[in-house]
């Protein structure tokens, strides 16, 4: 086939939307004529109509490589952008679009519905949904997407204005009797409201199934959100806890050391000095003043140990418990009701396990005072 038969035979494909039809064709094209701008450009379109996305970037890049100031592919490719989610470069093609084709409309929708629904930057939006209009005073489809933008910001006397003018332009247009009957809705005109809904359902009779089913799938979407988020932050708190919890033994192991050779030089001395009671070396009245003041070395260290242990768990724990507040301070009040006494109810039976958790260390060290405060007396009798 000649090119004028080719082009013929992609226009009938991509009016049939037959897209792998019109791939085929656009690739012919291209075989006979590699610097055709438009057929890149346009199989560019048929790749991402059929969800292949790089292939309809590659396209579109060899589209702007060949004509740097081809608008159409710029266009392309930013809308392709937006398909991926990687907002940022889709804005930076429509914004490229308009700086070469400043009366570009379409590239305008695309860009305020960006804004709208990707960015939240409503007001930007409605400033490039108000430039459509002005390129095309009738574009229902315009005046529509500001309407939304209204009832995000939840003025819903405009919204309905908006609605209007897109119904006035497009009498058949469900979507703006749907969308409009959730206004009056909100304005508990609910007699409107009813009659808008059986309206868009006899123009389209599954768009009231559709839109509950993409309302239950964004409330699922936000919720899962949320636990995620809220699991996260749960996980953070549980790193701090286990990092203070390192730290913290670390520093005790270190202390532990040095205070157990101490315990231990004391308790040699104490039964050094028996030993030499024992031999008649030394009157035990002349140790038991030395015994005494070991004793209470010795248990003092060792309560000492045990305090500063479970001192240092609860600052731990006060430390983490302020983070994870500081985080979550801003949430809902349901989470920090919920979630939070339980946090700390986990955190006090945490501290006083660890608090009680010596080792019955302090037991055997006061009982082994206790027998050789026994001997001691045995012998000094």
């Amino acid at each position: 086939m000649d090119l004028i038969a080719l082009r013929l035979a992609a226009t009938e494909a991509y009016n049939k939307q037959d897209w792998k039809q019109a791939i085929k064709l656009c690739t012919d094209i291209i075989e006979q004529n590699p610097k055709d701008v438009h057929t890149f450009s346009n199989r560019g379109v048929a790749y991402n109509k059929l969800g292949q996305f790089d292939q309809a970037i590659q396209d579109f890049n060899q589209a702007i490589d060949i004509n740097p100031e081809y608008t159409h592919a710029f266009f392309n490719r930013g809308n392709t952008y937006n398909e991926l989610g990687q907002v940022d470069q889709a804005i930076q093609d429509l914004d490229q679009t308009i700086a070469l084709n400043p009366k570009y409309a379409k590239a305008f929708n695309s860009r305020g519905s960006i804004y709208a629904n990707k960015l939240k930057q409503f007001d930007q939006a409605i400033q490039d949904f108000e430039q459509v209009i002005v390129f095309e005073p009738e574009n229902a489809m315009a005046f529509y997407n500001r309407g939304i933008v209204y009832t995000k910001l939840k003025q819903f006397y405009r919204s309905i204005q908006e609605f209007d003018k897109a119904i006035e332009f497009n009498p058949e247009y469900a979507m703006a009797f749907y969308n409009r009957g959730l206004s009056y809705r909100q304005l508990k005109k609910e007699d409107k409201a009813i009659a808008d809904f059986k309206k868009a359902e006899s123009i389209d009779p599954t768009i009231i199934s559709q839109e509950q089913t993409k309302k239950e799938e964004e409330n699922f979407e936000k919720g899962f959100k949320k636990i995620q988020e809220s699991n996260k932050k749960v996980q953070e708190f549980q790193e701090v806890l286990e990092e203070l919890k390192e730290d913290h033994k670390k520093e005790e192991d270190t202390w532990f050391k040095w205070s157990k050779w101490a315990v231990i030089i004391t308790l040699a001395l104490i039964v050094l000095m028996f030993v030499l009671v024992a031999c008649d070396v030394l009157e035990s009245s002349d140790t038991y003043v030395i015994y005494i003041f070991s004793s209470i070395v010795t248990f003092t260290i060792i309560r000492q140990y045990t305090n500063a242990k479970s001192m240092r768990i609860e600052a731990s724990n006060r430390v983490a418990m302020a983070k994870m507040f500081e985080r979550v301070k801003n949430e809902n009040p349901n989470y920090q009701k919920e979630f939070l006494p339980k946090l700390a109810d986990a955190i006090v039976y945490s501290t006083l396990k660890e608090k009680n958790n010596t080792d019955g260390l302090v037991e055997k060290i006061i009982d082994r005072i206790d027998r050789i405060d026994r001997i001691a007396k045995l012998k000094k009798s």
